[in-house]
Formats: structure tokens, C-alpha cells, sequence
């Protein structure tokens, strides 16, 4: 992991210093960028892929602002974007989660004036004393205890999801506390402590924050049955709205390639989702795909050259480069 964190670094910078990154080729900055993080701290960090120091967020934040155009996603509209003539390369900041970090770290964004979408699981954020809770709860350590999803048959996922869906809370609870017990790996997303409903509802009405859908119990979409499916985007759009979130927003839990079809960009399109991001590092275009837009994962790294490369679409040739 590490050999390929470093990987990224050094070529995104030696791409920008040898002006092969895509704003050399791309006129008028007709393109943009969007960036995913995940969690800030102060501490150590323990997951470079996912922790970024909150020192190295302020100068990160702080580089967005004086060279780029920060995009508003309040105001964002797709067709005006490309019709407008930016004259500094244009970034969307989102991050995966809902943890409590962001709030600690909020006034970096309120110091450089950066709007970006907090992409919620809104099941995992709601109390584990409620149905929906406690439902998406189990549904994140069933998919927890299975190294690869893949290796568990359909049928079983389908009599599973309609077993919690018409259990008691108090079978719901005895079922909660079986399963946590087989688990065998520590889930990051479990591990943390989110935000819970109103203090999302409270950074709703905050000026530079949109609140979007990540789905009810962040499981690969791809991967479950369709009444399953359509409990997650439906029930997360309705928690949504009680939060007075944007619904045109998207984000693809784990947002790889094989996590995205077309039955779910369906789904999403006729439950009111314009944009949907994916991960993978790809800037987006006038002619990309708007339910499968890319963003590049935030590193706890600054460099000016590397950062320009980021801004530049580099890691979109280094994925490209590895068949990713």
C-alpha cells in the first residue's frame, strides 16, 4: 500500500513538471476536477488512504483557494459550467461519511471559504435504538464477516434482507448482538463515530455544506438484491429530505468499476440523482457520464507541484496507465 501511495505522489508531480498533465492538452480549463475525502485528524495517522492531518487540510484548502475555482454545488449546473470560460482549473470537494471529524475541522473550510457535499450513510448515522438504524447496522456486519461478497449466493442475501426487514426491534436487537459477535475484521466506517441525525440536519442549513445521498448501510450496490437495492436509495432519499439535503447528488459506496451498473444509475436517475460519483480517478468532461463521474481519493500529502498534477487530471493517466 504504501509502495503505491508514493507511486501516486511522485507521479502526479513528475506529470506536472513535464507538462503532460491534461490541462496542457485541455483549452480553457473545460474540465474539472472532483476530490474525496474521507476522515481528518490530529493524531497519528492510522489509514493513509482515508485520514488526512488536519495541518496538511489547511494547506491543501489553502492552495484550492488561491489557484483553483472551488464549485459551488448548491449553485452547480453541469450544461453552464461548460459553457462558462474558467480561467483557473475548477474543483468540487466532497467527502465520504459523515464523520464527526468534519465538524471539528469545519473552520478550515469556513477560513478559505470551500463549499463541499458530505455524502451520508444515513442508516449508520441514525440511532441503533431505531428500525432503520439498527437494520443498516446489521446489514453493514453481515458484509463485514464475508471477506468477498461475492461468495455469498443471492438467495441467501434475499432471505436474509427479508428476514431483518420483518423482524421486531427486539428480535432486530438479539440479531445485532449475534452478529457482531462472529465478526472478524474491524470495519473503518463501524469503527468511527458519525454524525448523527440532527447534527446533520443542522449542517444543513450551513452555507458552503450540501448534504447528498451515500446510501442507507454502505454495501457494494452491485452486489445485493433489488428489493435490497431499492430500500437503500429510497429510504436514504427520504432521510435526506428530512435533512433537507440535495437529492441531485450521489455518491457510489465504494464507487470502483464492478460497484456500478445500469440498474443502479436507473434507480438513481428516477429517484431524482443528476450527478453520481464513483472513485475512480477521472476528471470530468462535457461529454462524461454524469451517473458515473470520477474523483481522485485525498492523500495527507502537500506538494505545489503534485497538487497541480492532482488539479490536472494525473492520477486519471496513472489509473488509465494500470488498467483500473
Amino acid at each position: 500500500m504504501k509502495i503505491n501511495l508514493l507511486a501516486r505522489k511522485y507521479f502526479s508531480i513528475t506529470l506536472n513538471l513535464l507538462n503532460l498533465a491534461p490541462p496542457f492538452w485541455l483549452k480553457d480549463f473545460q474540465y474539472f476536477v472532483v476530490v474525496d475525502y474521507h476522515y481528518f485528524t490530529d493524531n497519528i495517522i492510522s489509514d493513509p488512504t482515508l485520514e488526512v492531518d488536519r495541518l496538511i487540510l489547511d494547506k491543501q484548502l489553502e492552495f484550492i483557494s488561491n489557484n483553483m475555482n472551488p464549485i459551488n454545488p448548491k449553485s452547480f449546473d453541469h450544461k453552464a459550467f461548460f459553457r462558462s470560460k474558467p480561467i483557473k482549473p475548477s474543483i468540487l470537494i466532497t467527502i465520504d461519511d459523515a464523520d464527526f471529524s468534519i465538524k471539528r475541522n469545519l473552520d478550515i473550510f469556513e477560513k478559505y471559504n470551500i463549499p463541499l457535499i458530505i455524502f451520508v450513510p444515513f442508516g449508520l448515522c441514525l440511532a441503533p435504538s431505531t428500525y432503520d438504524g439498527l437494520r443498516s447496522r446489521i446489514f453493514r456486519s453481515f458484509f463485514e464477516i464475508k471477506e468477498n461478497q461475492q461468495e455469498v449466493e443471492g438467495d441467501i442475501k434475499f432471505d436474509f434482507f427479508e428476514k431483518i426487514m420483518s423482524s421486531s426491534l427486539e428480535e432486530l436487537e438479539e440479531i445485532y448482538i449475534e452478529i457482531k459477535s462472529k465478526r472478524n475484521n474491524k470495519d473503518i466506517i463501524s469503527s468511527r463515530t458519525l454524525l448523527n441525525f440532527d447534527e446533520l440536519e443542522e449542517l444543513s442549513h450551513h452555507p458552503l455544506i450540501t448534504i447528498s445521498s451515500h446510501s442507507m448501510s454502505h454495501p457494494v450496490l452491485t452486489k445485493i438484491p433489488q428489493k435490497w437495492l431499492a430500500w437503500e436509495i429510497t429510504s436514504s432519499m427520504e432521510y435526506l429530505k428530512k435533512v433537507n439535503g440535495d437529492k441531485k447528488y450521489f455518491a457510489y459506496p465504494y464507487g470502483y468499476k464492478g460497484s456500478i451498473n445500469g440498474e443502479v444509475k436507473e434507480l438513481l436517475r428516477k429517484n431524482g440523482v443528476k450527478y453520481a460519483f464513483s472513485t475512480r480517478s477521472k476528471t470530468v468532461k462535457i461529454n462524461s457520464d454524469s451517473l458515473e463521474l470520477g474523483r481522485v481519493g485525498m492523500l495527507s500529502f502537500f506538494n505545489k507541484y503534485y497538487f497541480r498534477g492532482l488539479a490536472g487530471g494525473a492520477f486519471e493517466v496513472f489509473d488509465t496507465l494500470l488498467g483500473r
